[in-house]
């Protein structure tokens, strides 16, 4: 199983704050903050560094900042050299200028292990029974953080690293497996938010067959069907969803 190691991003922080509960939720809460922020941060770069991007990244990035400064004492302790790395990669990120030749070739890779290394390191401590909706809106935003990145830099990276966990997965694994879950959720949503019902279904309808035509081990910024990938609608589309999911799994 081939895991990207390049990555490289408006979530409010009161709607973080709602599943923010003891433990693996927590936990899950931070890596889902940490997903977005990271593929935000490629939105914000790959879109020219328009100030409503700007605003999208910052916002996120105090999503993730105020979800880690809520984990237990035990975890924001193990996580924190891991969360502080992956900070100061963006930070060195934001420094560098608009267009592509502005950015070290070194620097992708860097970004993708930074925030491999801390997602890792949170899913391992993370509670074997995670609350499934939260769970899958994780694997959301993890996969299109990938698609993001095939998008924007061309290519991934291919890592030996092996293992059931999602942040070792790529689309063959995590796709199959969000088309049996969101399949579950989607009633659970609609039954919640009934005036919503035709909205979700086409936001998932888009996400789907937009991530169904990204090959991770494709290079080039296409997809199998030749067209361009669009991750600028994606990631809008994704991120409806995932906030929908959050909110089912806020007690």
């Amino acid at each position: 199983m081939r895991l990207f190691a390049i990555v490289l991003g408006a979530l409010s922080l009161s709607l973080s704050a709602n599943v923010m509960a003891q433990g693996s939720a927590s936990l899950e809460s931070v890596q889902l903050n940490a997903c977005r922020s990271i593929n935000s941060f490629l939105l914000m770069r790959g879109e020219g560094v328009q100030d409503a991007d700007v605003a999208t990244f910052e916002q996120d990035l105090q999503g993730l900042t105020a979800s880690f400064e809520q984990l237990p004492p035990d975890q924001h302790s193990a996580l924190a050299p891991s969360y502080q790395y992956l900070l100061s990669v963006l930070a060195e990120g934001r420094r560098y200028g608009p267009h592509e030749d502005d950015m070290p070739w070194r620097y992708p890779s860097e970004l993708g292990q930074a925030l491999l290394t801390f997602l890792e390191a949170a899913d391992q401590r993370s509670a074997e029974q995670a609350d499934p909706l939260l769970h899958t809106a994780l694997k959301l935003e993890f996969l299109t953080l990938q698609y993001s990145a095939l998008a924007y830099f061309g290519y991934l990276d291919v890592n030996p690293l092996r293992g059931e966990r999602y942040v070792n997965q790529n689309e063959t694994v995590l796709l199959p497996e969000l088309d049996a879950e969101m399949a579950q959720a989607l009633p659970l949503m609609e039954q919640r938010q009934p005036q919503q019902a035709s909205r979700l279904q086409a936001n998932w309808s888009y996400v789907r067959a937009a991530l169904g035509d990204f090959n991770s081990g494709k290079s080039g910024r296409v997809g199998n069907s030749g067209k361009p990938l669009a991750p600028l609608v994606t990631s809008r589309h994704a991120r409806y969803l995932t906030e929908q999911l959050e909110r089912m799994a806020a007690p």
